[in-house]
């Protein structure tokens, strides 16, 4: 092979060598504790049932008791969980005027359980996997 040849094969392969590190390697190392905290935020609220759903419901109340909404940012962050709810891998919980959020993952994304009262009193349990995909829990959408 021509000295011309293996200069250019070799800047080729430690440029794809590079883009494989860039694209693949890096976010996973950068990025994968989160990835990883809203894989198991996921995991949890999709395997919530009908009777769990009452459970979450009054502990979300207990908390709109405890932290009445006086907080000039608009919420409470509760960053000491409770052990039963820490042993889930929940990192906080933000208690808003009408709203509980137990919180997988903040920040880049945004996992949590929602827990809201309506104007009505209406309550609605939400999954939010991502800043784009979510469900609603409770009561259920009819089809």
């Amino acid at each position: 092979m021509k000295r011309k040849t293996k200069i250019v094969l070799g800047c080729l392969g430690s440029f794809l060598a590079l883009c494989f590190l860039l694209f693949f390697v890096l976010p996973g190392f950068l990025f994968g504790d989160l990835i990883g905290q809203m894989g198991t935020g996921k995991r949890f609220m999709n395997s919530l049932s009908d009777k769990d759903i009452p459970l979450w419901i009054s502990r979300s109340e207990e908390f709109l008791k405890q932290h009445p909404n006086t907080n000039t940012f608009g919420y409470v962050s509760i960053r000491d969980v409770p052990s039963d709810l820490s042993t889930l891998r929940i990192k906080r919980i933000d208690v808003l005027k009408d709203t509980v959020r137990y919180v997988w993952a903040g920040g880049l994304d945004h996992t949590c359980l929602t827990i809201r009262r309506s104007p009505t009193g209406e309550l609605t349990v939400t999954a939010q996997y991502d800043d784009y995909h979510g469900r609603q829990l409770w009561p259920k959408e009819r089809r």
